[in-house]
């Protein structure tokens, strides 16, 4: 749904290889362009499309939710933990959610 708010309908053939099991196709192709624009138009999406911001909170919420166990572990292994979480590529798609959504403000 975020690729479609944000860049237009896929192209066939990548709603083909998500039908075959591809399931992180579009998160591959939001993570590959460019951040700052990304940014940017999750930033107008988000006060345009009031469900669409929802739907993003409650993604970033439950991403917390599975943070939290990690982050109350030993400093050591928390560290890493949590390094290899925010690497992974929904790990990579809440730092940037988060952070177009100002959900990191202190």
């Amino acid at each position: 749904a975020a690729r479609a708010q944000l860049y237009g309908s896929p192209a066939a053939s990548e709603v083909q290889r998500f039908e075959e099991g591809d399931r992180q196709v579009f998160l591959r192709d939001l993570l590959a362009r460019d951040n700052e624009e990304t940014k940017a138009r999750l930033k107008l999406a988000f006060d345009a499309d009031e469900p669409f911001a929802e739907q993003a909170e409650g993604f970033l919420t439950d991403f917390d939710e599975l943070l939290a166990p990690v982050m109350d572990g030993e400093p050591d292994a928390t560290e890493a933990a949590l390094s290899d979480m925010l690497r992974s590529p929904l790990g990579q798609l809440y730092v940037l959610t988060g952070t177009a959504k100002g959900h990191f403000a202190a």
